[in-house]
């Protein structure tokens, strides 16, 4: 069953981050807008190392200014969800983040319907709630501000 359905979600993604690429190859504007949807896969670092990798949701909208046709910059407003799953104790828990990465956008190309590029910046993410799901119990944990940083700073990139 999570087979199926991650098999869809990575296909509804995929159909989504498509319909901008139409849109943008039928008008030539410099801004282009559009969903984000996604699955990302966590774990925790060396100070869990028992812990195991936990896919978890990714959604949301990105804006990308064109300022010449080889180069953009490119904002995204996400929902992530990070965190772990510990089979030992049979608890998953998850970490919900609103994230902003602010990237820059290089084209390889200058026009055409495809257009690879490659893109690099920083990432802001903000800490807004935490849970365990315990066998089949979820609790919300109320007092994750104290138990977790609320502020999460990195890198990111990728290829389009």
């Amino acid at each position: 069953m999570k087979k199926h359905n991650i098999l869809s979600a990575t296909l509804i993604a995929l159909f989504a981050c498509m319909l901008p690429s139409i849109t943008k190859a039928q008008t030539e504007k410099t801004w282009s807008f559009g969903p984000e949807l996604g699955i990302g896969v966590s774990k925790y670092g060396n100070d869990a190392s028992s812990s195991e990798a936990k896919p978890g949701a990714i959604g949301g909208l990105f804006l990308t200014y064109s300022i010449v046709n080889t180069f953009g910059i490119t904002t995204k407003l996400l929902y992530y969800e990070k965190g772990a799953e510990f089979s030992s104790q049979n608890t998953k828990q998850t970490l919900q983040y609103i994230e902003v990465p602010v990237m820059g956008r290089f084209f390889l190309n200058k026009e055409g319907n495809v257009r690879p590029n490659i893109m690099f910046g920083p990432s802001f993410a903000f800490l807004t709630g935490a849970k365990n799901k315990v066998g089949g119990d979820v609790e919300k944990i109320d007092s994750y501000k104290n138990q977790y940083n609320t502020f999460d700073f990195g890198l990111t990139g990728g290829l389009g």
